[in-house]
């Protein structure tokens, strides 16, 4: 709470009459951030292929996190304190559920079209795609030199499509 009374300039008792606890203004916090990184994942996902699609939502995450370097830091708090409490965010493993799901059909579906070849099943897959982002953004967040801004998606998705492309055929 005093940090958010210095953050916003706001007294706590501006807090403490309009919310019931700090635990609202948490989930509501959280509501917000992630309201966010999923308008702008759905605003940027675009592609014929499922490849593309992936591609693009790589690049939106990397991009995103980049420059909302404040939202992110607060995803992966709520993150690390949901996995620490579930209570904290009840519905968390069912929003995550199902954001990893939506990745393991894509990588499906790419398998499909011939253009992937993970060494796992998709769902792990979509947990490693989600772990390289997360590692990326935590790094570049942490150390300005890890990666410069401009590079950090095509960096990303690098690392990813290493990982999921399939190897061309030789000459």
């Amino acid at each position: 709470m005093s940090a958010l009374e210095s953050e916003t300039g706001f007294a706590r008792g501006h807090f403490t009459y309009h919310f019931s606890s700090k635990e609202e203004i948490i989930a509501l916090a959280f509501a917000a951030v992630g309201s966010d990184w999923a308008t702008f994942q759905i605003q940027q996902t675009q592609g014929h292929t499922a490849r593309e699609r992936l591609e693009t939502q790589i690049r939106a995450a990397a991009t995103w996190g980049r420059d909302r370097p404040e939202y992110f830091r607060c995803l992966m708090n709520f993150r690390v304190e949901m996995m620490r409490d579930p209570s904290a965010f009840p519905r968390a493993p069912e929003i995550r559920a199902q954001f990893l799901e939506a990745a393991a059909a894509t990588i499906r579906q790419a398998m499909e079209e011939g253009d992937f070849r993970p060494d796992l099943d998709p769902p792990w897959e979509a947990r490693i795609v989600f772990a390289v982002v997360d590692g990326f953004l935590m790094h570049a967040a942490m150390d300005a030199a890890f990666c410069p801004p401009n590079e950090l998606p095509d960096r990303v998705w690098k690392v990813v499509s290493e990982r999921l492309l399939r190897e061309s055929a030789p000459s």
